[in-house]
């Protein structure tokens, strides 16, 4: 019998998190290398934190949010995100039918990064 997995509470916060920081930078015209600069990270940490692959530290959460001029709830607004959420779905479901998640995982970076 296989497991049946979901996408935890978690999972899906940092999922705005990333999405959420991503664009509102983009929409402020900062660059990853002027976000970098002002939170005094590396460019490759900012690119980690925006894919997901790093989770920043609740200090260099202050910074960032400082930097973009935003609340951690306006950070972590769900309704702000309604494609995404309709992509968890999506994920939620392929993973308990054992379907291919790469391509939905590809799906939501596209949806993320445009």
């Amino acid at each position: 019998m296989t497991k049946s997995r979901s996408v935890s509470p978690k999972m899906i916060l940092y999922f705005t998190f990333f999405t959420t920081q991503l664009k509102i930078r983009k929409t402020r015209g900062i660059t990853q290398e002027k976000l970098a600069e002002l939170v005094e990270l590396d460019t490759s940490s900012i690119s980690h934190i925006e894919n997901g692959k790093y989770y920043p530290s609740a200090e260099n959460l202050e910074k960032i949010l400082k930097v973009l001029k935003i609340t951690p709830s306006e950070l972590f607004m769900m309704e702000a995100n309604a494609p995404i959420k309709d992509l968890i779905e999506e994920m939620n479901s392929a993973m308990q039918n054992n379907e291919n998640l790469t391509r939905l995982m590809y799906k939501f970076y596209r949806s993320i990064k445009d």
